[in-house]
């Protein structure tokens, strides 16, 4: 590896370790990701983002597809990719519309392929990517009556944080056509939430509950992916090669029981000195460790399309929110089984002239229930998409003195997204989202010879 290009690599390495840790409590506001553990990311890599989300059959040169780990085994270069994320939210309840937005860093992955005898057969990846956020700041106002009283009382909730993981996979090709792959996922991350019942009335012991949710524990995800050329017969009767496609694929989620630590504390002070600091009655601290059980996730998918030209692709996913359990080993009471179905395709002429015929097409759609029910009634979710994939040529950023080709891929996604519900008391929303990421990628075996 060329000296320019070993520069990239490690500055980026370094980037993502501030990726990690910060990402985790990236800019996000959702009321309903105070459930569970928070609002999940879903797909942040933005060229198949912008495909409506699809994954499962889905095969490029240019991307890391997490999603399924047998594409690993498809891998021609070494890639690595980052990127980062914007999120415009519009929360609707009612006649009142409140509008937020934020940014944060959302994925880091390297694709490294294995080649035997000159010929790519396996490849394995390595990266971050987030798996749920929270985000969310509200105030109740409420009416505590007694025989001689009645106390206006102040209820303010809020929250952050989030989980992420850290994911070693591996794909190989086991027959013609055939991969598998795994994917090994390290889940890490905190949930914050913080509850306070305030009054201005003499005498009322006010309450402040702190409650900090740290998991830490180890999951696997594994796929599985066929992809053939179609072959004819020519006039003579022999059989010929097209450059047309056809992909299958599949993939599981493993909805583990991730080892949980809570710590609580509590707080009871009467009012509050000029300074705003509580005049304190009592305190409690305590601790426990316990399980969360995340949910498991099937996939299937299929797509066809023709080489280097353009692809379509649908996929479907169910996830059993139905087997979550919270810390304190109770189901959560507003979840339920969801499912997305998605539809996706890309395009590039790929002629020898014109900007344009160089770029990379995408666009998307998906529809599917939500995981989240309120009065025992799913949001339903949809979401429109479309996106641009850019490359760029960086040999002379470089200054690389050697015949390899390195070369890059900026990869920019939009999608539009709306979540609704038939009770108008239910708070809906709209949200924007844009996803960047730069994918680079060098040609690390492929030797030119000029005569």
């Amino acid at each position: 590896m060329n000296k320019g290009i070993r520069r990239i690599f490690t500055t980026i390495l370094a980037g993502a370790c501030i990726t990690v840790a910060s990402a985790q409590y990236g800019n996000v506001y959702d009321t309903y990701s105070q459930l569970g553990v928070g609002r999940l990311s879903g797909n942040v890599q933005a060229g198949q983002m912008a495909m409506g989300g699809i994954g499962a059959a889905y095969v490029s040169t240019d991307l890391v597809n997490y999603t399924n780990p047998a594409s690993y085994a498809h891998f021609r270069n070494i890639m690595l990719t980052f990127g980062g994320e914007y999120n415009s939210y519009s929360l609707i309840r009612g006649n009142n519309r409140t509008g937020l937005s934020g940014g944060f860093f959302n994925q880091f992955a390297v694709g490294v392929p294995i080649y035997i005898k000159r010929k790519p057969r396996m490849g394995i990846s390595f990266g971050y990517i987030p798996y749920s956020q929270a985000g969310y700041a509200f105030t109740i106002n409420d009416v505590v009556a007694s025989p001689e009283d009645t106390i206006n009382v102040n209820l303010n909730y809020q929250g952050k944080g989030g989980v992420d993981r850290i994911y070693l996979g591996y794909g190989a090709n086991v027959a013609k056509g055939l991969s598998l792959g795994i994917n090994g996922n390290f889940y890490f991350g905190s949930l914050l939430t913080e509850k306070n019942s305030t009054s201005e009335a003499t005498g009322f012991l006010n309450t402040s509950w702190e409650q900090n949710l740290r998991i830490t524990d180890f999951s696997f995800d594994a796929g599985l992916m066929y992809t053939d050329t179609i072959s004819v017969r020519d006039s003579l009767g022999r059989k010929r090669q097209t450059p047309w496609f056809v992909t299958v694929g599949g993939t599981y989620s493993y909805g583990n029981r991730m080892r949980a630590k809570t710590t609580i504390l509590g707080k009871y002070f009467t009012s509050t000195d000029i300074t705003g600091t509580p005049y304190l009655i009592d305190t409690l601290l305590y601790r426990e460790r316990s399980t969360v059980r995340f949910p498991s996730t099937f996939g299937l998918g299929f797509s066809f399309g023709k080489i280097n030209n353009f692809l379509i692709g649908t996929e479907f996913q169910y996830q059993l929110w139905s087997q979550f359990r919270n810390s304190n080993g109770q189901a959560e009471p507003y979840f339920s089984n969801s499912y997305t179905a998605a539809l996706g395709a890309e395009y590039t002429a790929n002629k020898p002239k014109g900007f344009f015929n160089k770029l990379t097409y995408r666009a998307g759609f998906r529809y599917g229930n939500s995981y989240v029910a309120p009065s025992g009634t799913p949001f339903s979710e949809f979401g429109i998409s479309f996106g641009v994939g850019f490359p760029i040529i960086i040999n002379a950023l470089l200054k690389d003195e050697n015949s390899r080709v390195i070369s890059s891929m900026l990869n920019l996604g939009v999608e539009y997204s709306s979540r609704s519900h038939p009770d108008p008391a239910v708070t809906r929303m709209n949200s924007w989202r844009v996803v960047l990421s730069f994918n680079l990628r060098e040609r690390r075996f492929y030797n030119y010879k000029f005569k």
